[in-house]
């Protein structure tokens, strides 16, 4: 006989004795986990997981979660681990864990009875995010879980987006051929701290005796793309309106002394999904009226 064939024969001899006697063990003991738990194969633990999230963050922040993991059970827990799960976050980086830490954690390789483990996620909060991020992570090991319930945690957090919308009207005398034309220029812009998603911009003229003649300038050539205007009114809703961004619609009204008054209104409006907070809700809207006869002998009207 080969040493090899001696050298299996003799690791099955050992492996069937092992056997044998947790078998004989578990025969005299109605217990099966405190067989196995002699033998090392695991104990009774009650890990509780822990994050203490911020009351609120905003779109472009850094969010900084400290996630902990407490032992409160009788015995060592082996192989603890954490698993994590973001909505509207994006994984920075991470410390504290033996591997890359998101969505897995390998924690610690044993955690002993009343201790506590603790690392750290760097997420990040986009620019278009709204409403809120949602965080979830869940601890195991290879124990035996005594005490079910915290070992996993779930919580929202708010994203707080302040924006400032605001429009104003301008108008002044043109002589097109033969015609008295008012030139008005209707500006929308955002100096607020964040972009507003998804915004409403409309500008209307009422009364005008033949419909406007519409152009469209802005501080980004994306912002004037988008449905055609009609004859007295035109509405545009980009997908981000930028601190700073600007656009102005044009509107080229022709004079009639048939018509008594010609109004011009602008109204800047937020998406109500998106939860934004305006800073000064009392200057998105904005109007402007005039006689046309007034402003054809020389009159221009004041801006509102």
């Amino acid at each position: 006989m080969s040493s090899t064939t001696q050298t299996r024969g003799l690791r099955r001899l050992l492996f069937a004795g092992g056997l044998t006697a947790i078998a004989a063990a578990a025969l005299l003991s109605p217990d099966w986990s405190s067989v196995l738990k002699a033998q090392g194969y695991y104990g009774d633990v009650d890990l509780r997981i822990e994050v203490t999230p911020p009351l609120q963050v905003s779109p472009g922040d850094d969010l900084e979660l400290f996630i902990g993991v407490q032992n409160n059970g009788p015995d060592t827990a082996h192989r603890v681990r954490v698993a994590a799960g973001a909505q509207r976050l994006t994984f920075v980086a991470s410390a504290g864990c033996s591997n890359a830490g998101y969505p897995n954690c390998d924690l610690a390789a044993t955690l002993d009875a009343g201790q506590r483990a603790e690392y750290g996620l760097l997420m990040h909060v986009g620019d278009d995010v709204r409403n809120h991020v949602q965080f979830a992570a869940s601890v195991a090991s290879d124990d035996s879980e005594i005490a079910p319930g915290d070992e996993i945690v779930v919580f929202k957090i708010p994203v707080v987006t302040t924006i400032d919308l605001r429009s104003d009207i301008a108008c002044e005398r043109r002589s097109l051929f033969a015609d008295r034309v008012a030139h008005c220029s209707i500006r929308f812009l955002n100096p607020g701290v964040h972009s507003s998603r998804l915004p409403r911009l409309q500008a209307r003229v009422t009364s005008a005796a033949t419909p406007v003649s519409w152009s469209c300038e802005a501080s980004r050539p994306d912002l004037c793309t988008g449905p055609s205007p009609g004859a007295l009114e035109w509405v545009q809703t980009p997908g981000y309106f930028a601190p700073g961004d600007q656009i102005t619609f044009r509107a080229d009204i022709r004079l009639s002394g048939a018509v008594p008054v010609v109004v011009i209104e602008a109204d800047a409006t937020a998406n109500p999904q998106m939860g934004e907070t305006d800073l000064a809700p009392g200057n998105n809207r904005s109007g402007l009226s005039f006689e046309p006869s007034l402003f054809v002998d020389g009159f221009e009207p004041a801006t509102d």
